[in-house]
């Protein structure tokens, strides 16, 4: 199943996140993104009503709270599709999701600004993405290369990335770097053969 094939996805991401500084500049950036988009969608307020028994498992503390709103459930499906991929990287980041959700909230319920907030967010760590993959990488967005699923794909790149520099699945990483460099290579090759 291509969507859960993580090493086939990881490594056509990587070929346009090489770059030891892009990658660094994405594994700031791409969170604040995500973040942002679930404070885009968590406008739609409740979507559903909270069910009794749950109400006390979405109350962290008196603001650190959330609703079920569209915000909730992307997170929800993130967090699917991570358990999916590695259950160890799902358990890391789970509170970074609950994190997502609690501060958007709190944003949306305690500044006017809320939507000014997360627009500028999305649009400054876009727009560094974007000047990393330029002048950093010398290649552009593997969104430009007709991967819709790479705009997906990107906060589990950049997470999952993060937590192996950290010295998670070393080895593995070794692996997929050496990979994704051997790509890159051949794909520089033909670009040359073709000029």
């Amino acid at each position: 199943m291509p969507f859960v094939n993580f090493r086939k996805n990881y490594v056509d991401y990587g070929i346009s996140h090489y770059e030891e500084n892009n990658i660094i500049v994405h594994i700031i950036c791409t969170p604040l993104i995500l973040w942002s988009i679930v404070g885009f969608a968590s406008f739609t307020g409740p979507l559903l009503p909270t069910p009794d028994w749950l109400a006390p498992f979405i109350q962290f503390s008196p603001e650190g709270s959330f609703d079920l709103s569209l915000g909730a459930f992307i997170i929800l499906f993130y967090f699917i599709y991570a358990i999916l991929i590695d259950v160890v990287y799902a358990a890391l980041f789970f509170p970074f999701f609950i994190a997502f959700l609690t501060t958007s909230n709190y944003i949306i319920l305690n500044s006017p600004n809320s939507f000014h907030i997360f627009y500028l967010t999305f649009i400054s760590a876009s727009f560094l993405n974007h000047a990393s993959h330029y002048f950093v990488e010398k290649r552009s967005p593997r969104v430009y290369h007709g991967s819709i699923f790479a705009i997906f794909f990107a906060f589990f790149y950049a997470s999952y990335t993060f937590i192996m520099h950290l010295g998670y699945r070393s080895e593995f990483y070794n692996d997929l770097r050496i990979e994704i460099h051997s790509k890159i290579q051949s794909l520089n090759k033909k670009s040359n053969q073709k000029s």
